[in-house]
């Protein structure tokens, strides 16, 4: 996730923060919230480009 000179990195498998750097607390808790909700189609997403 990037926002500004704010840069984010997440993992997904299992879902975890590499770096949250710059975000506040609560956008970091917003941003691993959507990635939950949304993880069959972001793994899904993921697989495509990089094993297709």
């Amino acid at each position: 996730m990037e926002r500004d000179d704010n840069v984010a990195k997440f993992w997904l498998t299992p879902v975890r923060i590499e770096n949250s750097g710059g975000f506040k607390r609560n956008e970091i808790n917003r941003i691993y919230r959507t990635i939950e909700e949304n993880l069959d189609e972001l793994l899904r997403g993921w697989h495509e480009r990089c094993d297709g």
